[in-house]
């Protein structure tokens, strides 16, 4: 299929592109506003300087930048949209739409005209999903995101140091910066990502893939500040590193354990106090991570990302969209 779409999360971005198919990536123009180490706030979405950041994964062959005027005139099998304000900019597409939701929506969040366009919804978890109440029947999944079992292994924990990760994390609410900030002055943190320029703390983002994988592998332990589950956290999991976090408010607290395959903290001392009894502990430590990994190897399984996404793709484009 030739499927068109745009920068969201260049992560799961190069997780989608395995699905095999030609993929157009609308390069973007002054919608975004870029922070000076080449990080944009696209209305709430995170998106790269360019139209795919290359230091967080290498661009695969079956992925092409195309320009908005193009991308209006070519024709497409799909669309997939990631937020409101780009299905405000691809309306006018002559395929079907799909949104992709990558968070925890506001209530009312999909205006009554993008109800129209919009042939299907797809969620990262169920919670979401059910958050989400259209005034017309629209077909609505759940695909998890995916995580490469092969390639985010072999945790060794030798730097003992938390890392921590998020971008653009002064003007994101929901990535908790004043937590983060009480549990930084307490431990020994770093934080890993771009935007985050006048932090103390913050050491800029990864500068290629490798060197992420890397801080996976040796940094002692994973901090997740907010209370959701990211998809570092996930891939922090699936590295074997122990991780440190808040309640969740979405379902995926379902297969954590506290204690078994996580350390859940309820306040900014107890979490510092856990990661430094970490730092001291390296059977712990492992013992945490090995679960960890266990735990995520079938929840974030990639082959089942790429089968359902192309299950989906398939009918929407066929107009199969009854459930």
């Amino acid at each position: 299929m030739r499927i068109l779409t745009h920068p969201v999360h260049t992560a799961w971005e190069y997780e989608f592109a395995k699905t095999g198919h030609e993929i157009f990536t609308v390069i973007p123009d002054e919608f975004t506003q870029l922070s000076d180490d080449g990080w944009g706030a696209c209305r709430g979405t995170l998106v790269g300087g360019t139209v795919w950041n290359s230091k967080n994964r290498p661009m695969p062959d079956n992925v092409k930048p195309i320009l908005l005027e193009d991308a209006l005139r070519a024709r497409f099998d799909v669309c997939i949209v990631h937020t409101i304000a780009w299905l405000e900019k691809l309306r006018k597409v002559t395929c079907p739409i799909i949104l992709k939701v990558h968070v925890m929506p506001p209530p009312n969040f999909i205006p009554e005209w993008a109800e129209e366009i919009i042939s299907a919804i797809t969620f990262n978890n169920e919670i979401a999903i059910n958050a989400v109440i259209t005034t017309r029947p629209i077909f609505k999944n759940v695909i998890h995101v995916p995580v490469d079992s092969s390639v985010f292994n072999g945790y060794i924990g030798d730097y003992k140091r938390c890392l921590s990760i998020a971008h653009l994390i002064q003007v994101r609410p929901e990535k908790r910066l004043g937590r983060l900030n009480k549990i930084a002055s307490i431990a020994s943190i770093d934080l890993v990502g771009g935007g985050n320029e006048g932090i103390p703390y913050a050491i800029g983002e990864a500068r290629s893939f490798e060197e992420l994988l890397s801080f996976y592998k040796h940094y002692a332990v994973f901090l997740e500040v907010t209370n959701q589950l990211s998809m570092s956290c996930i891939e922090a999991m699936m590295v074997g590193m122990p991780v440190v976090l808040f309640p969740l408010t979405n379902p995926r607290r379902s297969f954590l354990k506290n204690g078994e395959n996580c350390l859940i903290a309820e306040t900014e001392e107890a979490a510092a106090e856990t990661i430094q009894y970490l730092f001291s502990d390296p059977v712990e430590r492992k013992k945490l991570g090995m679960n960890a990994r266990l735990s995520v190897l079938d929840y974030f399984d990639v082959t089942a990302f790429r089968q359902q996404w192309n299950q989906l793709l398939n009918r929407v484009v066929r107009g199969n969209l009854k459930k």
